[in-house]
This record gives C-alpha cells, sequence and structure tokens, in this order.
C-alpha cells in the first residue's frame, strides 16, 4: 500500500511539474511538503510530548524539518523544469540529491524513494545498485511513462521489472550453518516513564517476566536480545539483585545476553549493545564477551550540535553526551554465526552497514544483522513503519538475514530477501523466539556501496549539460 502510494505522488508529481501552468508546479512543490510533514509529523511527539519543548517551537521544528527534506526533491524539480531534463536525467538529479541528503549535517535519510519502494517487484534490485539505484531506476520508470506515455515507454518500463524478476532470482550468498535460536525481546515501555527512577524496577521486572516465561517453553534458545538502552544504567550501577537473578535465569538455557545499554569505556560513555555470558563470580553477575558502540550518533538525543545548547534547554529529554564508536567493530559472535549489530537509526545509511561487511575474512563468515532500537520517543506512528522497510532494504541490498529486538516496535525477522518472517505487536511487551541462519558471501552492493549509481548519476547530469552546450 505504501509503495502504491508513493508510485502515485511521484506520478502526480511529475506530471504537474511538466505543465506549462506556473500554479502548476507550486501545486507540485506544496505535495512534496505535504507528503514529507506527513511522514515526519513524529518529530513533533519527541519534541513537545516527551521533550517538552513549547508548541509552538516544536510545530516550527517539525515544518522546518519538512521542508529541509522536501527541498532536495523540490531543487530537483525545478532543475529539471527550467533545463528541460530527460527522463534519465530526472532520475540522476534526484538520486544525486537524495544521497547528498544522506550525508550533510551528520545524514537525515529518512522517506527515501528507494527504501519507499521495497514492496516493489524493482527492489530485487538492490544487491547489485543499493536502495538509491532503486530510487533511479523507480524514478526512471515514472518519468518515461509520464513524459511520453506510448507503447514504447511501456514496454521500456516493462523490460525494466521483468529485469528485476529475473535479477531477483539470483541467490549471492549461500546459507553455511546451522541456524541459531534467538530470543528478542520487546518491553513496550513509555518513552515518559523508561528514565523515571521510580520506574526503573519496574522495566527490569518486565524483561525478567518476558525472558523467564519464553525460556520456560524454550530451553534450548541461544542468545537472548534486549533493545536499545533496555538497561538506562550502566552494568557497574544496575540493581544488583536484579543482574544477579537474570544471569541464573540465563544460565538456565546455556544462553548470551545481548543487551543495549549505556556503557563507560576508558572514562568515555557509549550508547552500546554488550554481548554478556553469565558469570555468578563476577562482580556484576555478567562477563562482558562482546561489544559495539554506536558510532552514528544522532543530534540533540545523543549529542550537542554546536550552536544549539539554547535549543536543548527548553526540553526535558534525558539527552547523553555520548562519544563515537569505531566506525569498523568486529562482530559479535554467537555460535558459528557473527552479528553485524547497529544501534537505532544507523540502519538507515547503507554505506555504514556494509562497511562491517567488509572486514577481511567476513565474506566467508555466517553473517547476520542486528538492530536494536528504541522508538518509543515517536509513539505508534509510521516512523516505525519506515525504520522496518529501512531494515528490510539493507537485508535485500546485503542477501543477510535481520534480527531486530525494539522496545515499542518494529520488532522482527527478516529473511535474507526482505521479506518479513514474524513480527510483534508495535508498543506492547512481547517475545518471540526465531531460528535463523546466517549466510556467507557478498553482493555486489557491498562490496562496491554507493559509487557506482552516483558516478552513473553524476555522468548523466554531465552529459547533458555538455549536450545543452554544444547543441
Amino acid at each position: 500500500m505504501v509503495s502504491l502510494s508513493l508510485v502515485t505522488v511521484i506520478t502526480v508529481v511529475l506530471f504537474l511539474n511538466r505543465s506549462n501552468a506556473k500554479y502548476y508546479h507550486y501545486a507540485s512543490y506544496l505535495l512534496i511538503f505535504g507528503c514529507s510533514l506527513l511522514g515526519l509529523y513524529w518529530i513533533h511527539n519527541s519534541l513537545y510530548v516527551i521533550g517538552g519543548l513549547p508548541f509552538l517551537l516544536s510545530v516550527f521544528s517539525t515544518g522546518f524539518l519538512a521542508f529541509y527534506v522536501a527541498a532536495f526533491y523540490i531543487v530537483a524539480l525545478v532543475l529539471s523544469r527550467v533545463y528541460t531534463f530527460s527522463t534519465l536525467e530526472i532520475a540522476a538529479v534526484i538520486t544525486a540529491l537524495e544521497l547528498l541528503r544522506s550525508l550533510l549535517f551528520s545524514g537525515f535519510p529518512w522517506l527515501e524513494i528507494g527504501v519507499l519502494g521495497v514492496n516493489l517487484p524493482l527492489a530485487t534490485l538492490a544487491p547489485f545498485l543499493g536502495s538509491y539505484g532503486v530510487t533511479f531506476v523507480i524514478v526512471l520508470c515514472i518519468a518515461t511513462l509520464v513524459n511520453n506515455f506510448n507503447f514504447r515507454s511501456v514496454f521500456t518500463v516493462l523490460s525494466l521489472i521483468l529485469i528485476s524478476f529475473l535479477v531477483g532470482l539470483i541467490n549471492l550468498t549461500d546459507e553455511t550453518k546451522a541456524p541459531i535460536k534467538i530470543l528478542l525481546v520487546q518491553g513496550g515501555i513509555p518513552q515518559l516513564l523508561k528514565f523515571n527512577p521510580d520506574h526503573e524496577l519496574k522495566a527490569q521486572e518486565t524483561y525478567y517476566s518476558l525472558i523467564k516465561t519464553a525460556i520456560s517453553n524454550d530451553d534450548e534458545i541461544d542468545a537472548v536480545i534486549l533493545p536499545e538502552t533496555a538497561l538506562i544504567r550502566p552494568l557497574e550501577f544496575t540493581n544488583k539483585d536484579f543482574l544477579e537473578e537474570l544471569s541464573s535465569l540465563i544460565a538456565t538455557s546455556d544462553s548470551e545476553l545481548l543487551t543495549g545499554i549505556p556503557h563507560v569505556k576508558n572514562e568515555k560513555w557509549y550508547n552500546s549493545l554488550l554481548l554478556l555470558k553469565p558469570n555468578l563470580k563476577n562482580p556484576h553477575y555478567f562477563e562482558i564477551v562482546g561489544e559495539y558502540h554506536k558510532q552514528h550518533l544522532v543530534p540533540f538525543g545523543e549529542f550537542v550540535p554546536t550552536g544549539f545548547k539554547w535549543f536543548i534547554e527548553k526540553m526535558r529529554i534525558p539527552l547523553g553526551d555520548f562519544s563515537k564508536g569505531e566506525s569498523i567493530q568486529s562482530p559479535l559472535i554467537i555460535g558459528e554465526h557473527r552479528i553485524v549489530s547497529n544501534i537505532c537509526f544507523e540502519d538507515l545509511f547503507n554505506s555504514e552497514i556494509i562497511e562491517h561487511l567488509k572486514q577481511p575474512g567476513l565474506e566467508n563468515e555466517s553473517t547476520i544483522l542486528l538492530n536494536i532500537s528504541n522508538l518509543g520517543w515517536f509513539g505508534e506512528s509510521n516512523s516505525l513503519k519506515y525504520h522496518l522497510m529501512a531494515a528490510r532494504m539493507r537485508s535485500i541490498e546485503t542477501s543477510k538475514p535481520t534480527v531486530r529486538s525494539t522496545n515499542t516496535g518494529m520488532t522482527a525477522h527478516i529473511d535474507y530477501r526482505g521479506t518479513v518472517k514474524t513480527i510483534l505487536q508495535p508498543t506492547k511487551p512481547g517475545y518471540m523466539v526465531v531460528e535463523i541462519s546466517g549466510r556467507a558471501g557478498q553482493t555486489p552492493f557491498a562490496n562496491y556501496g554507493n559509487t557506482p549509481i552516483l558516478l552513473l548519476s553524476i555522468f548523466v547530469l554531465i552529459a547533458g549539460a555538455v549536450r545543452r552546450i554544444f547543441r
């Protein structure tokens, strides 16, 4: 349904933009801004409802961010109309500007066309071209039909869809190891209560109860995974009675625990995922056997951008001053599988995901992608659905399965083709046990990243400019 809406919106926008009537141009720009605002309204929830920012300032901030996102597509449309771009040039300029948006000001890759098109047949091109390549082909197909709707244009689009279907039949990675059994836990902790000290013990009881129920029904679980900041204090400051009980419980099924938690290392604070092995002789009842530290931090939530201290002083969000993790970090090892981890919106950045997969030897290892998140800031909004779409696209691009453990959704198991195998109801406490096998091998996109589609877009635009100069 979302993909169908995406196709409709792009079609209408391109149709309005090619009209000679000036007010049609303005209508296309307003439509883009309206769609961006509809896709990002949840920002207001985090700023006003959770953060306590003054209402008007929150509305303005949300609207400004929506305009920022829309501006890249508006610029692309203005250029395409002023210079009478060909269909190839329209696809190239939109793709190039979408890529630029993922890089500027630490990047904001929400509402990208390729990700929103994850359900379309063209998404099967992602293992070769990445999500931005999917953006290019989606826009190319629609622009081809809008600019000149005839038998030839329809044949061209149908040919691209057929090629995508055939490409989707190719297996680029191999299942090489026996599956492992993973318990994914969703706490459903309301964000307004998550960092409330009076509610901390209740949240711990929720997680303990869910894990206990799951283990009592299945004692062959290899790993238990809790969401981002499921434990809101570093291990050394977390309630000892809770840690002792949790360690004993995890040990009964000979499992290991992966949990989101703040972590202090070398006097620096990190937003981390720790792989913990039960050890009642340890002062903290767990031994740290693996760690991942978030390396792409969220402005205002995990660090304060220069010049914006005044902004955060108006909010009551428990902001962190975290340090960045290394850009390349070793995978966490569960049995014979390598877990390539990311935290929260890091899986929106496809170039960063594949950097972890490029480590020497990892192409021959059985690999699983793991995302832990807490989107409780945004309520039961479309941000949860888009984040799931992004995770699905990362699986398609890399041909690796993904597991997601989130606080309020979407907790899910995604196979290497991007299909959601199992999912929990958002915002509600729950758990699910999944059997999952990693896959060995690398896709062309994992090897070459966004460089080919960026070079193609630049070449198309330069060729078009040269053609205009010398015609």
